[in-house]
């Protein structure tokens, strides 16, 4: 775990030592990353989301579920505009945006995640 916080350090990431064997770090936008250390030299790694960003709304959320929340919330609100709205809808691309939209704020969020958790075990490697 030294070897992990001098790294850290050495790139500038945000992070917070919770015990001996918990690091918290700040990817920035909402998305945190916790790395466990075990017994048995093992890392572990977990993305969360903390509440009142884009992606999640006011929930904090883990970063596996982020797909099938945001999925959710979409045809949930499809669903009441579509049926409050006593006309057709002025545009059918709208809803089209706000999938596209949600679909490439996710991707971002998983992209980042993946990427800094290959960068911890190619530091933990060497």
């Amino acid at each position: 775990m030294e070897k992990l916080k001098s790294q850290l350090r050495n790139k500038h990431f945000r992070f917070k030592i919770e015990d001996e064997n918990n690091i918290l770090v700040k990817l920035g936008f909402g998305l945190s990353c916790r790395i466990r250390s075990y017994k048995d030299e093992s890392v572990g790694i977990s993305g969360h989301l903390t509440g009142w960003n884009f992606a999640t709304g006011l929930v904090p959320l883990n970063i596996k579920w982020l797909m099938a929340y945001n999925s959710v919330c979409l045809f949930i609100i499809m669903g009441v505009i579509m049926y409050f709205e006593p006309k057709p809808f002025t545009s059918p691309f709208f809803f089209d945006f706000f999938f596209v939209l949600i679909i490439v704020v996710n991707i971002s969020y998983l992209i980042r995640f993946h990427y800094f958790k290959l960068l911890i075990y190619l530091w933990l490697d060497k």
